[in-house]
């Protein structure tokens, strides 16, 4: 299998022309070739696309299906946005508990604190995050909010 690398085939052509590159790309992908297509252009890429790699500072952080929308990848980018601003501890423990899937028993040996540490930073993490990529505050089940006028 050859592998074929398009680097923003479409920038500065006209729609005729792309329509043409995107069959070129079809027809290579029909003859066995990988077809790899470094865009921008998310619509596109939504459009051709068998899966999207998302990369971000030269490495691959996400891969996301054919059915992903654009909707979908900006969310997905706010929140590793988000991810990014959150103190190292709270990344540590979201990235054990959740991404690496250990159990929060499991976490607290590796991290040298108490299950209940790992649950209340994990709890106050995923708040964090909630806050910082939907722009509104979590408020804990049972919390009751004053405001002064």
């Amino acid at each position: 299998t050859k592998v074929v690398l398009f680097d923003e085939p479409t920038r500065g052509i006209d729609v005729n022309a792309k329509r043409e590159v995107f069959s070129l790309m079809d027809e290579m992908a029909r003859q066995g070739k990988a077809i790899l297509m470094v865009s921008s252009e998310l619509p596109e890429l939504l459009q051709v696309a068998d899966r999207i790699l998302v990369m971000r500072e030269g490495e691959i952080v996400a891969e996301l299906p054919r059915s992903t929308t654009q909707e979908q990848i900006m969310h997905y980018n706010d929140v590793v946005d988000a991810f990014e601003r959150l103190p190292m501890k709270d990344r540590v423990i979201i990235s054990l508990v959740v991404i690496e899937g250990l159990k929060y028993e499991e976490a607290a040996e590796t991290l040298g604190v108490p299950v209940g540490t790992v649950r209340s930073r994990l709890s106050r993490a995923r708040n964090r995050l909630q806050e910082m990529v939907e722009g509104t505050p979590v408020v804990a089940e049972g919390t009751q909010l004053a405001s002064v006028v």
